[in-house]
């Protein structure tokens, strides 16, 4: 049968009977730790946390064409804002060091001011009666902060700078100065001021860190987080001893946080104003450039729009070939006119009219009152004789006509003429100049284009100048205030209980610690289940010299051997002793034929010797049970050779708490355990 280790574990029987032995001590170091815990939370400040929330808006800037009309419409149907990211950007900007270090600077928080009275400290904030300042460089700087203890009495003060709590190192020390006063450290000078009457006797504690480390212990402190998913906003939160200094920390935060966003703003919109200033100076080159070659090519081209000149052109042309074709008609009928005139005949004049020409005309007159002469003339040739005065008459009048019609139509002629030369050169230049128009369009389209492109863009960049000059002066912010900050009508109890809740697991711990050193210290024999760990438990049994276990031990003999040899070895006074008589009485009453062997002298070993063996098979032949008293018990061990055997069985008398395990191992040594009985043994 193979036995369990169960030395490396700890058995909850052992230890709690470690308690129970000094409940005393324990339940002692179990009230001071507690208790230290209790009066440490009682001499605390009690602590209030303030509240705030921060909303965040959209810019008005830039929510202005942002993604169109699409985008306004995923906007106003979101949930919780489409600006969602934006609110988690606005987070990360309010949980930055930067602007932790803003509001320290803006606060002077890395001076704290804390009145002492006795045992108990009160933080102070904007009423206290004394207040201290270091130069901004100094505290840019310091790393290692220091206090500065100011002791008041009779309107003097005890100053001591000095650093360290428990170990203190003192840095200066003045004794009854009158303030204001300035004094010089090896961090640099301070100087302390009275804001108001003094009382006659007060301790005031200032502690001096720099901004730096200030703002690394609030920014532990300050807690910024999204107020609710369906909404834009954040909500602060901050713990201090003094109500006024945690409302002032969270306005103070949010105030700079706006201050930085506008301060960016600010900045963003200088540098898009200067970069759109000079790309205006850049660009009305360029479109003056662009402008004068437009300028250029419409002298050249001898036109200032072409859409509405082109028509024009044409209806010029049209008109310019409607004319010519009219003095044309006009010539040929001129001098078809002159024609007649000219060859001598005397006959009638075309009296059509020349298209064109008014039938009206004076031109038109003069034929018609030729050809009535001419008629007139005619008429008298047939009917008078020659020489009459009326045909006279008529033939002169006929003449004269006919001399005024040669020269007026000759002149009109040439006029006409003129016309057509004219008419005609115009028709060509016309027609030359509608032909290159494409051309000129083309090129006319290129340079308006460029022109156009240059206006555009010239009135684009000066709109985005103005509106970077408004954003550069602008105060708007995307974080509005919707609830300043605010402290809880009664002190937080997280803090309090934290630590009443750690000074009781320390108390525990402390206690159990301590029971467990005793625990692994104390290795006496009291009961059977500290066998345990030697695999002795269950062959252990307890009793004392008023309730024998005699019995019992004959039980577990019989139990185990049916015959064989018994060796009884006892650890202590005469309490083992007696027990061991009680043994062997109770197997004589049992009707058990028992017999004894006397050991010589005071060692185990005379047991190893063959004479010894044959006394006891002697006897064993004539008795059922045979008794050996051992008389070292250290020594056991020694006889293990002879105990360990199917037919024998030790048994070991111990008094209780005399006997050690660790003894009691050595004793036995190599024996087998399942030889071996344990009877301890209380007085």
């Amino acid at each position: 049968m193979e036995n369990k280790d169960y030395s490396n574990e700890i058995d909850l029987r052992r230890f709690l009977r470690e308690l129970k032995t000094r409940k005393w001590l324990y339940t002692a170091i179990f009230v001071i730790v507690f208790g230290a815990a209790i009066a440490y939370v009682c001499r605390k400040e009690p602590e209030y946390t303030a509240h705030s929330t921060l909303l965040i808006e959209a810019s008005s800037s830039e929510s202005q064409g942002r993604g169109g009309s699409l985008m306004q419409m995923m906007r106003v149907f979101s949930t919780g804002g489409f600006a969602s990211s934006s609110v988690d950007n606005e987070l990360l900007l309010v949980n930055t060091h930067d602007l932790v270090l803003r509001t320290v600077k803006a606060m002077g928080l890395n001076i704290n001011c804390v009145q002492k009275n006795g045992l108990i400290k009160r933080t102070l904030f904007l009423n206290a009666p004394l207040s201290l300042s270091i130069p901004e460089e100094v505290a840019d700087t310091l790393s290692e902060g220091y206090n500065v203890e100011v002791k008041i009495k009779d309107g003097k003060a005890d100053i001591t700078a000095y650093r360290g709590r428990f170990f203190k190192k003192t840095l200066l020390k003045e004794n009854n100065v009158s303030l204001p006063c300035t004094f010089s450290t090896p961090s640099g000078p301070f100087t302390i001021i009275a804001n108001g009457q003094l009382p006659a006797k007060a301790t005031y504690i200032f502690g001096v860190t720099g901004y730096t480390p200030c703002a690394n212990a609030i920014y532990e402190d300050i807690e910024a987080d999204i107020s609710d998913k369906m909404a834009d906003g954040i909500e602060f939160s901050y713990t201090s001893p003094n109500k006024d200094k945690a409302i002032a920390v969270l306005n103070t935060m949010m105030s700079e946080y706006n201050a930085k966003r506008i301060e960016r703003n600010k900045e963003t919109a200088l540098i898009e104003l200067n970069f759109l200033t000079d790309r205006i100076n850049s660009l009305y080159t360029d479109l003056v450039e662009s402008e004068a070659k437009v300028a250029k090519f419409k002298t050249e081209q001898q036109f200032v729009d072409i859409e509405a000149e082109a028509p024009i052109l044409l209806e010029t042309s049209m008109d310019a070939q409607e004319q010519l074709l009219k003095a044309s008609a006009l010539t040929l009928y001129y001098e078809q006119v002159l024609e007649l005139l000219r060859s001598g005949k005397d006959g009638m004049l075309p009296a059509v009219t020349a298209p064109g020409e008014d039938s009206k005309s004076q031109s038109s007159s003069m034929v018609t009152e030729y050809n009535t002469q001419m008629a007139l003339l005619l008429e008298l040739r047939r009917s008078a004789k020659p020489g009459n005065n009326a045909l006279k008459a008529a033939e002169h009048r006929v003449a004269e006509m006919k001399e005024s019609i040669i020269s007026s139509f000759s002149q009109l002629l040439k006029a006409s003429q003129r016309t057509i030369a004219t008419r005609s050169s115009m028709v060509g230049e016309m027609k030359g100049h509608i032909r290159k128009l494409p051309a000129v369009e083309k090129e006319y389209i290129n340079l308006s284009r460029d022109q156009l492109l240059n206006n555009e863009l010239y009135a684009f960049l000066v709109e985005k100048r103005e509106s970077a000059l408004l954003k550069l002066n602008s105060q708007e912010t995307l974080g509005f205030i919707i609830d300043p900050a605010y402290t809880d009508p009664k002190p937080s109890l997280k803090k309090p209980l934290i630590l009443l809740l750690a000074g009781l697991v320390a108390a525990i711990f402390c206690s159990l610690c301590l029971a467990f050193i005793f625990y692994k210290r104390t290795n006496k024999i009291y009961n059977s289940y500290d066998l345990k760990t030697l695999g002795l438990e269950s062959g252990t049994i307890e009793c004392s010299i008023n309730s024998p276990c005699a019995n019992d031990i004959r039980t577990m003999v019989l139990n185990r051997i049916e015959k064989g040899t018994v060796f009884v070895a006892g650890h202590g006074g005469a309490a083992t002793v007696e027990i061991a008589n009680q043994i062997e009485k109770s197997f004589a009453a049992a009707g058990l034929n028992c017999g004894n062997y006397k050991v010589e002298g005071q060692s185990n070993d005379s047991l190893l010797s063959t004479e010894s063996q044959d006394s006891i098979r002697q006897l064993l032949k004539s008795h059922r049970y045979v008794f050996v008293s051992l008389p070292d018990f250290e020594q056991t061990k020694d006889i293990a050779k002879v105990i360990d055997s199917d037919t024998n069985q030790l048994i070991i008398i111990i008094e209780k708490g005399s006997l050690g395990i660790d003894g009691l191992k050595r004793a036995i040594g190599a024996i087998d355990i399942r030889n071996i009985i344990i009877a301890i043994v209380s007085v």
